[in-house]
């Protein structure tokens, strides 16, 4: 399983998963590597919003919930 460590605003984290070739998704709003995804509502389909986006653009609200700046500010996270 590779590792991969990254810096987070508060400090940094070690992820370590299932080998994949496959690149990260780039983040909804500068393209850098999006690991993490919004669990904001989805407006076309119903259930979670689901843009990626790095750990400099996410604002997590929880273990677990990150939102992408539009649904941080519609729940008046920001």
């Amino acid at each position: 399983m590779p590792c991969q460590f990254i810096r987070t605003p508060t400090g940094s984290a070690i992820i370590c998963g299932p080998r994949s070739r496959a690149k990260p998704k780039p983040c909804w709003e500068c393209h850098r590597p999006g690991v993490f995804q919004c669990d904001g509502p989805s407006s076309t389909s119903g259930g979670d919003c689901d843009r990626y986006l790095c750990v400099q653009h996410r604002t997590q609200a929880g273990a677990g919930v990150d939102y992408c700046r539009e649904h941080a500010g519609m729940l008046r996270l920001l």
